[in-house]
């Protein structure tokens, strides 16, 4: 089973090993979160 990354940000960026999430601020864009890509097997 692929780990599923829900998300209701603007925005996400792969970069070939972890995913980056962007949010909106009245300031611009900004980085929240990089998770790395994970596969569970099970």
């Amino acid at each position: 089973m692929a780990l599923k990354l829900i998300s209701t940000d603007v925005g996400k960026d792969y970069d070939g090993s972890a995913y980056t999430y962007w949010v909106l601020t009245p300031y611009g864009l900004s980085e929240m979160a990089r998770l790395r890509a994970i596969k569970h097997d099970s």
